[in-house]
C-alpha cells in the first residue's frame, strides 16, 4: 500500500477527534496490528473480550462487524491504537494536544486519551454498552437515519409528532452533526414515517444508517440504570486534557461529572456540531484537528461545519501529517 503523506505544517498542538460506531469496516486496523503497540492493545483486548476480535476486524463478514457488541470494541481498538501510533510519530515535534472529542462511542476513546479511564476498562465496558443497547430493542424494530439537507431546527419542530416513545411510529433527533445532516433514531415505523414528513419538508435525502440499534434516544433508556451498575466498578480520574461532551458541549475535566455525563450520553442526542464549535469559543483549536480512527467520516463533517480549519485524519500507519 502507497503512503499517504499529508502537508507537513509546523503546527504542535491539536484538537482530536475519535469516531463512533458506523465507521467500522473490514479490514480495519491491520496495519497497527502490524505494529509492536498495536499487537499488544490488542492481546489485551482480545484477553478481555474473550474472542478473536482480530479475526473479525480483518476478516469479517461485515455484518457481524456491524454488531453493536462487536463494533465499539473494534472501533475503540483502532482509534485508540491511531491515537499511540499518532502521539509515537510526532514525540520529536513537541506535540500537545489541546482538547479531545469523541463521537457517541468515540467518546470513549478520548476518555482514555484524556487519561480518564484505563484502556483495559474502557474496552471491557464498551463490550457491555454494546450488548445492552443491541438488546434494548428487538433486532430490526429500531433504526437511524441521516437527513440531509435539512435545518435542525426544521427537523426538531416535525419529530414533535412523533415524540410519545410508548407509540409504534417514535422518532427523534439523535446526532446534530452540522448545518446539512441530522441523524433520527426510532422504530423502524416511526422513521419510516417522518423520513416522508421531512422529505415533504424539503429534506434532499433520509440514509438509513449501518447499524444495528437506535442510539440515543428514549428508547436506549432502559440502558442507562444497567450502565450505571457497569460504571459503578470503573475507577474515573480527572482529566488531564479538556473532553469536550456530546451531553453538555463544553470542556470537561471532572472524573464525577464526566461519568454522568457519558450515562446521559446513552440516551441523549449527541451535540457534535456544537461541540466543534465549543472548542472555538474556549479557544482549544490549536492548530486544527486530528481525527484518529476508522474511516475519515468526523473530518467531512467539520470541513462543513468550519471549511477553512486545518484537518487530518489517521486511519492507518500508512498516514502522517
Amino acid at each position: 500500500m502507497a503512503r499517504r503523506f499529508f502537508k507537513r505544517h509546523a503546527m504542535t498542538q491539536y484538537a482530536l477527534l475519535f469516531p463512533g460506531q458506523g465507521s467500522q469496516y473490514v479490514g480495519m486496523g491491520k496495519s497497527f496490528f502490524e505494529r509492536l503497540e498495536g499487537a499488544r492493545l490488542l492481546s489485551q483486548a482480545e484477553d478481555i473480550l474473550g474472542f478473536s476480535l482480530k479475526r473479525l476486524m480483518l476478516e469479517g463478514p461485515q455484518s457481524a462487524l456491524t454488531q453493536t457488541h462487536i463494533a465499539q470494541p473494534a472501533i475503540l481498538l483502532h482509534s485508540y491504537a491511531a491515537y499511540l501510533y499518532f502521539m509515537s510519530e510526532n514525540k520529536e515535534n513537541n506535540l500537545s494536544i489541546s482538547c479531545v472529542l469523541g463521537h457517541s462511542l468515540g467518546e470513549y476513546t478520548a476518555l482514555v486519551a484524556a487519561g480518564v479511564m484505563s484502556f483495559e476498562d474502557a474496552i471491557s465496558v464498551v463490550h457491555q454498552r454494546g450488548r445492552l443497547m443491541q438488546e434494548a430493542v428487538p433486532a430490526g424494530c429500531g433504526i437511524m437515519a441521516a437527513v440531509l439537507g435539512l435545518e435542525a431546527g426544521v427537523i426538531t419542530e416535525i419529530l414533535k409528532d412523533f415524540s410519545d416513545v410508548n407509540l409504534p411510529n417514535y422518532a427523534a433527533c439523535a446526532n446534530f452533526n452540522g448545518p446539512a445532516q441530522t441523524v433520527i433514531a426510532g422504530t423502524k415505523l416511526g422513521i419510516a414515517e417522518a423520513s416522508l414528513r421531512l422529505k415533504e419538508a424539503g429534506a434532499k435525502r433520509v440514509i438509513e444508517l449501518d447499524v444495528s440499534a437506535p442510539f440515543h434516544c428514549a428508547l436506549m433508556k432502559p440502558v442507562q440504570q444497567k450502565m450505571a451498575e457497569v460504571l459503578a466498578s470503573i475507577n474515573f480520574r480527572d482529566a488531564q486534557i479538556p473532553v469536550i461532551s456530546n451531553v453538555s458541549a463544553m470542556p470537561e475535566t471532572c472524573a464525577e461529572r464526566i461519568k454522568s455525563l457519558v450515562l446521559e450520553q446513552i440516551a441523549s442526542p449527541v451535540r457534535f456540531s456544537q461541540c466543534i464549535e465549543a472548542i472555538f469559543i474556549n479557544n482549544l483549536l490549536g492548530q486544527g484537528f486530528v481525527e484518529l480512527g476508522p474511516k475519515n467520516t468526523l473530518s467531512g463533517i467539520v470541513r462543513k461545519i468550519r471549511p477553512q480549519i486545518f484537518i487530518a485524519n489517521i486511519d492507518s500507519a500508512e498516514d502522517r501529517i
